[in-house]
C-alpha cells in the first residue's frame, strides 16, 4: 500500500488523478479556503481526504506517514 501526500493549492485535482491507482492512499493539504471548487473537491473535502490548513504551522500527519509527499506551489504560503 502506498500512501501519498499532496501539499498545495490543486490537491483536489491532483489526488482526483492518484485516487485510480490500485493500493494507493492518498491525502491532500490545501494552503487556503475552497471557494468555488466542483462537486468532486468538495466530495474529497467531506470525505477527509483534502483538508484546509495553514502551511505556517505544523501538517496535521506523523512523521513518516507517507512513502511519498508531493509539495507544488507551496512556497508561497510559507513564512
Amino acid at each position: 500500500m502506498h500512501k501519498v501526500l499532496h501539499v498545495g493549492p490543486d490537491s483536489c485535482f491532483v489526488l482526483s488523478s492518484l485516487l485510480e491507482e490500485e493500493d494507493t492512499e492518498v491525502w491532500g493539504i490545501q494552503p487556503y479556503e475552497l471557494d468555488d471548487v466542483g462537486a468532486k473537491c468538495k466530495s474529497l473535502v467531506c470525505k477527509g481526504i483534502v483538508h484546509v490548513a495553514d502551511l505556517k504551522f505544523s501538517l496535521p500527519h506523523c512523521a513518516k506517514s507517507f512513502s511519498l509527499v508531493i509539495v507544488s506551489d507551496a512556497l508561497d504560503y510559507l513564512s
